[in-house]
């Protein structure tokens, strides 16, 4: 996705994450929220509610441009 951020303003505090959409016809809010974790060290995370998993733990690799 070009120009897609994904993290934390720490000067504003706002946070960028993805959302996943209800369904493939249906763009409103999904279960699932890909988003960095600032907490400890810092990771990208897949949540669903409350349920957090390292990305790295499903095999996935992200190239970070900082």
């Amino acid at each position: 996705m070009p120009d897609m951020k994904l993290g934390w303003n720490f000067s504003t505090g706002m946070e960028q994450y993805l959302t996943s959409w209800r369904t493939a016809s249906d763009p409103s809010p999904g279960d699932f929220t890909l988003k960095f974790d600032i907490v400890g060290l810092p990771q990208v995370v897949l949540q669903k509610g409350s349920e957090k998993s390292s990305v790295a733990d499903h095999g996935m690799d992200f190239a970070l441009v900082v």
